[in-house]
């Protein structure tokens, strides 16, 4: 059989004197959030079976992959992709709680991860309290550890250096 890992797991477990990982992509499995990289453990000789490598986008996310059609969103999600294609755009999504202000954003992270060399990322600001726990959350989200400088200027680095991004900031709500 197969045996999949997840990057936490196969982390915690590393390479033995038998064993060798190889990453078969990114997933999103029911249940958990956000999405998982997956590692297949095989052994580092004698016979092995490969199995197929997921589909993954080739930009890193961390947004789970679409699981239900925005019913009556389609133009909404044209209208703001083509809002976005003019890089350094800032869009606000607004509406009351439960509207599917959040679903949007993520369906359209989907919809334009191809043009996003530096991916998309879904963060909850929800805690964050001033600019810097801001960073920290944002940093957190884009699986960057933080470093010795400060959260905002890493966070203005690690996006300058990526290249184009769509950075979702959810739960930004001034009553937050």
């Amino acid at each position: 059989g197969q045996v999949l890992l997840s990057d936490a797991a196969w982390r915690l477990v590393g390479p033995t004197e038998d064993t060798v990982a190889r990453e078969v992509g990114v997933t999103s499995l029911r249940g958990i959030h956000p999405a998982v990289r997956l590692w297949e453990v095989q052994r580092r000789s004698g016979p092995t079976r490969s199995f197929a490598a997921l589909p993954t986008s080739r930009h890193r996310t961390n947004l789970a992959p679409p699981v239900r059609a925005s019913v009556g969103r389609h133009a909404e999600l044209l209208r703001a992709g083509s809002y976005l294609s003019t890089p350094g755009r800032v869009l606000t999504l607004t509406g009351a709680s439960g509207i599917g202000k959040t679903h949007l954003a993520q369906r359209l992270g989907n919809h334009l991860l191809n043009q996003l060399p530096g991916g998309a990322w879904l963060c909850d600001v929800s805690h964050a309290t001033d600019g810097a726990s801001a960073a920290h959350a944002l940093l957190a989200a884009m699986e960057i550890p933080l470093g010795p400088v400060d959260p905002l200027d890493q966070l203005a680095r690690t996006l300058a250096s990526r290249g184009r991004a769509l950075v979702i900031l959810d739960a930004c709500d001034p009553a937050h």
